[in-house]
């Protein structure tokens, strides 16, 4: 029997090639944030727990390969879905994450944007999952009798970021992320962006 898949809420894992070199320029740039050479180094308070950083917003100009990996990402993106071939990309929003052993990001969404992600430049063995939750409200009202999760049926998805990674989803998707449970950090570069002509 032929099935309609209908709303779908897609999410999108890029492995950026050579990615050791946008690694680089991010690391740079972090270890200036935490330091206070650019901002204040204290950081700001979002979904962050347990005392994870969360830096100020960061100007993707000043981070030209990470800014050149994101664009083809979303370029492809961009063709997948059948955005308009004469809309700019806009990023209205980068900040890093840094969450060490026991820190977390708590269920949220981003609002004022189109798309969101993160890129991955550190993910330690126990750094904790990106997990998304489905969107619909009237999903959860009653539960199936089903025998195993599948992508139709499961209430969220779960997902082990790996280094040089990009994790892109429509903004409105309620995620969180789990607790570090590693003795090193957990970094990523997370953003907010929307298509405008």
């Amino acid at each position: 029997m032929p099935m309609i898949q209908c709303f779908c809420t897609p999410i999108w894992v890029f492995k950026v090639a050579r990615h050791e070199a946008v690694d680089n320029e991010l690391t740079q740039l972090i270890d200036q944030m935490r330091k206070g050479k650019l901002g204040d180094a204290s950081g700001v308070s979002r979904s962050n727990q347990g005392g994870g950083w969360h830096s100020d917003f960061i100007d993707v100009r000043n981070i030209p390969l990470f800014q050149k990996a994101l664009s083809d990402a979303m370029q492809a993106i961009a063709k997948q879905i059948g955005i308009r071939p004469n809309m700019s990309m806009i990023v209205n929003g980068c900040w890093a994450n840094v969450n060490h052993r026991g820190s977390y990001n708590r269920l949220h969404t981003h609002p004022d944007s189109m798309f969101s992600g993160a890129y991955y430049l550190k993910t330690p063995e126990g750094c904790g999952r990106f997990v998304a939750h489905d969107p619909r409200p009237q999903a959860s009202c009653i539960t199936l009798p089903i025998e195993r999760h599948t992508p139709l049926t499961s209430p969220a998805y779960n997902h082990l970021p790996q280094q040089g990674e990009f994790v892109i989803f429509p903004s409105w998707m309620p995620h969180h992320v789990e607790e570090n449970q590693s003795d090193e950090e957990r970094i990523s570069v997370a953003f907010n962006l929307f298509y405008s002509n």
